[in-house]
């Protein structure tokens, strides 16, 4: 009969290890570790007591933010534009999204303040033709339903809201019947709901409604005529440094009040910020225009203000539209 042996192998016990410990080539790293730790936690603490105007910490860039007026870009963005931040929007010769993008911008100025009730964030359009502007109408969330609704205008005779649902006695979730592959997919009015729930930065508009401000809020949107402006500067360099002047002024009024100020800056470079008044126009060696956007993202950032500007680079050359690029914290296209 075969008898089965007695396995004989043993596993080798390892070098012990001493618990809680660690080894002198570990503490710097350890140390390192915790040191990285603090300050990002000291960093928060510190935006937080910074976050004013209506601003949030972004969980991404953990600094106070602002919306942009459009969810999908705020989250492209890693949470809407930072305090003291300036960001440019590459303009399209064949599209006028662009211009949708500014006009959303400002109107989160507005929406902000009537959600919570409170002034605490201006606007500042720099255009050549600033009475053409509209700007969208924002859509409020009523906290009994959570559906969205057009915020109220004595000027609007049709009260009722874009997105509503109406649900009826025959029309049931087990009678009614979609095809299978839409059957996953939210509706819109869903996620405008979720919108309104979960506190984003930016709100809903209704595109294709005009906000009419009231005067309260007018005072808080100003404008800066750039035809206006060149018909009392005789040179391109007075002509920057008078826009740059009222800036800055508008930029320390607010700061003052702990409010945030969004300036705008439409289709900046284009000939409708230069003109012949004595010095010939080049486009691709403009030293007055990086010069004023120095000024203008150093000023911002003092203020704790922010700036969208819209940049048509089809008209520059590709190595002046990348230096104008560098003087910018955000660049989208």
């Amino acid at each position: 009969s075969l008898k089965m042996k007695k396995s004989t192998f043993t596993r080798k016990a390892g070098p012990k290890k001493s618990v809680g410990f660690k080894t002198p080539e570990e503490e710097p790293k350890v140390a390192e570790d915790v040191g990285k730790a603090v300050e990002d936690v000291e960093k928060v603490v510190r935006q937080r007591r910074e976050a004013i105007g209506g601003s949030k910490v972004s969980v991404h860039t953990k600094e106070a933010s602002v919306g942009t007026g459009n969810i999908a870009l705020d989250e492209i963005w890693g949470g809407g534009v930072p305090l003291g931040r300036t960001a440019m929007i590459v303009e399209d010769i064949n599209s006028q999204y662009y211009k949708a993008l500014l006009s959303l911008f400002q109107a989160e100025a507005f929406a902000t303040n009537i959600d919570l009730h409170s002034d605490c964030q201006a606007v500042c359009l720099v255009s050549a033709h600033p009475s053409s502007w509209s700007l969208p109408k924002p859509l409020i969330f009523s906290d009994e339903s959570q559906s969205p609704q057009e915020l109220p205008n004595d000027e609007d005779d049709d009260d009722s809201p874009v997105f509503t649902e109406t649900p009826s006695a025959s029309t049931d979730k087990k009678d009614f019947k979609i095809a299978w592959r839409y059957a996953g997919q939210r509706s819109i009015s869903n996620s405008l709901k979720e919108a309104g729930t979960k506190k984003k930065l930016s709100h809903v508009f209704d595109l294709h409604k005009p906000f009419q401000l009231d005067e309260d809020q007018k005072k808080h949107f100003h404008v800066v005529d750039l035809v206006e402006i060149a018909e009392q500067t005789d040179s391109n360099a007075a002509f920057y440094e008078q826009i740059s002047e009222r800036l800055s002024r508008l930029l320390q009024i607010y700061s003052e009040k702990n409010m945030v100020l969004r300036i705008v800056l439409h289709s900046l470079g284009s000939p409708l910020w230069s003109s012949d008044r004595g010095d010939d126009f080049d486009p691709n060696g403009n030293e007055h225009l990086v010069k004023f956007l120095r000024e203008i993202r150093r000023k911002v950032a003092d203020a704790k203000g922010v700036c969208m500007t819209s940049f048509p680079s089809h008209l520059f050359r590709p190595s002046f539209g990348s230096r104008v690029s560098q003087t910018f914290g955000i660049v989208s296209s």
